[in-house]
């Protein structure tokens, strides 16, 4: 027919007569014509955003992986968030307590309270049969059970105990 055609090699395609890599070329991206915006590189055939050194295009926002806790570490690597905090990111997942709240592993607790960590994290008050383990104000206490009262390191039956004044 008399016409000359752009023949391109494997991995580029004919747009507007030239041979694109429609993979990386901003005003071709993804496709001849489909143009990036100016604040925009073409990446894999799709438009992201321009990132600095050190940040990425996640979800159509340049962020530091290091310190986003929405993409710690990676795009779409969220870090999980504890009842009574917030989740952080300093090159690794971590939390930040609310205040009154101590982190203690990856969850926020009261220490004045909580039995597993009484007034310090990992610090669990002991158990005693007939008993339950109480956190009062950080210090361990035990709570016997109805029928029963504290005699020394024991919830014993006063009615009962010949030692303890039972029958």
């Amino acid at each position: 027919d008399g016409r000359c055609a752009v023949s391109c090699d494997a991995g580029y395609a004919s747009c507007a007569g030239a041979c694109v890599d429609t993979d990386t070329s901003p005003p071709h991206c993804g496709a001849c014509g489909r143009a990036c915006a100016e604040n925009e590189v073409c990446s894999a055939g799709a438009c992201r955003p321009d990132c600095a050194d050190g940040t990425l295009a996640c979800a159509g926002s340049c962020v530091d992986p290091l310190r986003d806790p929405r993409h710690c570490g990676g795009c779409g690597s969220a870090c999980p968030a504890p009842e009574r905090g917030s989740a952080t990111c300093d090159g690794g997942c971590g939390v930040a307590c609310d205040a009154g709240f101590v982190a203690c592993g990856e969850r926020c607790v009261d220490v004045s309270r909580d039995v597993l960590n009484c007034g310090a994290c990992g610090n669990a008050c002991a158990t005693l049969d007939r008993g339950t383990p109480v956190c009062r104000a950080g210090q361990c206490e035990i709570a016997c059970r109805s029928g029963y009262a504290r005699c020394g390191d024991a919830c014993v039956d006063t009615n009962s105990a010949v030692a303890h004044c039972g029958g």
